[in-house]
């Protein structure tokens, strides 16, 4: 399988080899503050749903303020309802140096092999997976608040393999795929939450993508960097940063279950209602300079997953995994577009 046609092999090959790089790894030597984190994410389209596959490494103290790494491996899928699961590996079990894109946790694994992330889930729970996921466009570049949350962002590419899904078995080719890459120093619990998500389109002659990021406070009342980032064909070619674009979120959804899927599965018991902050829809409006977006997402389902509060023992922080429908509409250099697509937004709530 090689890479999209229009992107140039070998500079994508150097690009994810250098910016998607493992920043730190479980043998490494704690950081100062000993709350460093990193995530490795990848979102494929299935026939009516989703699949999202998550590798994570994060630093913990113990009360004797010694840090140690925990790596975690999350899996979800939706279609007619979620499922999924959450393990949690020693580090004799991980496999992830520094500098390279060679990932095991357990069975479970991701590489960057021939121009393509070869992506692997253990047939070991109700979602597994083998997948190559090739980029349609060169990787990004996001810089977070401070320290937290550096992304690299390969907002668009083409899956093809195979996924089982509570035993039903559903061969992609072609199927529409996200991946990012994330690190930063940040405790769960503290006054950070954050709002995310992307729209790809169906057709896949629909040249457009969109990813947006809103990083906040705890409470969500204080938007501290924002930004909306527009991708036509493998392009890069523009950001509507802060003071150009205005969010605003619409009710509260509640789910028609009495409470949706929560991993671990035992925190159910302990993170009351259905709601757990996520709105019934969202508008972004964003305009600069000629250009302008508009996006309109509305919320159908939702799982949670629920992080213990590193600075409260007895908190969580809710993950939000919101599926629904997008409309994006705007113009670029004078070029009008317009699609609506499946979504996937997430809505980070403070413990």
């Amino acid at each position: 399988m090689t890479v999209a046609p229009g992107l140039d092999t070998s500079g994508v090959d150097r690009a994810i080899r250098r910016l998607d790089a493992i920043r730190r790894a479980p043998e490494s030597a704690p950081s100062a503050a000993g709350t460093f984190k990193e995530w490795l994410h990848f979102c494929v389209r299935v026939p009516g749903g989703h699949v999202i596959v998550n590798f994570s490494l994060l630093e913990r103290r113990t009360p004797g303020g010694l840090a140690w790494s925990d790596a975690h491996l999350t899996v979800l899928a939706h279609r007619q309802r979620w499922t999924g699961f959450i393990r949690s590996f020693p580090g004799r079990a991980v496999t992830m140096s520094e500098g390279g894109l060679e990932v095991a946790f357990g069975k479970s694994t991701v590489h960057w092999r021939d121009g393509a992330f070869r992506l692997a889930v253990a047939d070991d729970g109700p979602v597994a997976l083998r997948l190559d996921l090739v980029p349609a466009v060169m990787p990004t570049v996001s810089l977070g608040v401070e320290r937290a949350l550096h992304w690299v962002i390969v907002p668009r590419l083409r899956a093809r393999g195979t996924i089982w899904i509570d035993g039903e078995r559903y061969e992609v080719d072609g199927a529409p795929a996200y991946h990012d890459h994330n690190w930063g120093d940040f405790a769960w619990g503290t006054d950070l939450a954050w709002e995310w998500g992307f729209v790809l389109p169906e057709d896949p002659a629909c040249p457009w993508s969109v990813v947006f990021s809103r990083i906040l406070s705890r409470g969500g009342r204080q938007t501290r960097k924002q930004g909306t980032i527009l991708w036509r064909g493998d392009r890069y070619v523009r950001t509507f940063n802060d003071d150009e674009m205005r969010v605003e979120l619409e009710g509260r959804f509640r789910s028609d279950d009495a409470r949706p899927l929560t991993l671990p599965p035992a925190c159910s018991l302990l993170v009351p209602g259905r709601a757990s902050g996520v709105p019934r829809a969202l508008a972004l409006d964003a305009a600069g300079v000629g250009d302008e977006l508009q996006l309109r997402f509305g919320t159908e389902s939702h799982a949670r997953i629920a992080i213990p509060d590193d600075e409260n023992p007895f908190g969580m922080v809710l993950l939000n995994e919101a599926t629904g429908r997008a409309a994006v509409r705007g113009r670029f250099a004078g070029e009008e577009f317009a699609f609506d697509a499946p979504a996937i937004v997430e809505f980070v709530r403070g413990g």
